[in-house]
């Protein structure tokens, strides 16, 4: 968990010590196009949300650092840097007319739906996946209390 929430913390420091050098740089068109389809499905809304939330988490982690740091590292902080990383990962895997028949739908009535949908579902599905996990967990603690280990090691290991 450490460890993750590291990662999390470097990858903070990475967005806003970059962030001169990603506004400096004008978006292609095709990033162009990858950033309206975040604005319409509601992404770029929550990035300021998501660096609040990991910004909170690290100081749970690190409970000594005054809260005067993170008041200060939070207006460093550049979620709209993530934005244009984003773009560009968008830019991978759509051509510019997918991006745009993707827009056209969340601007749709099922589309704008959609969207405004996702957060709650993103929240059902990490708790579904929380519950299916446990459950899987507990899948496994009975089998292995019903198998003989020792007897499946041994016919593994035989010729």
């Amino acid at each position: 968990m450490k460890k993750r929430l590291f990662f999390i913390f470097s990858v903070l420091v990475c967005i806003s010590t970059t962030h001169a050098i990603s506004k400096a740089a004008e978006p292609s068109e095709i990033e162009k196009v990858a950033l309206e389809l975040l604005e319409t499905s509601g992404a770029i809304k929550m990035l300021p949300v998501v660096t609040e939330q990991l910004i909170n988490q690290q100081k749970k982690s690190m409970p000594d650092i005054p809260e005067a740091f993170w008041k200060a590292f939070s207006n460093e902080v550049d979620p709209e840097a993530l934005s244009q990383k984003l773009s560009s990962v968008y830019a991978q895997h759509f051509t510019i007319e997918e991006m745009k028949a993707i827009i056209v739908f969340n601007q749709s009535k099922a589309g704008k739906k959609y969207v405004a949908a996702l957060p709650e579902i993103a929240v059902e599905s990490r708790n579904a996946f929380k519950l299916w996990a446990m459950e899987l967990r507990m899948q496994i603690t009975k089998k292995l209390e019903k198998t003989d280990l020792k007897k499946m090691r041994e016919s593994a290991e035989a010729p």
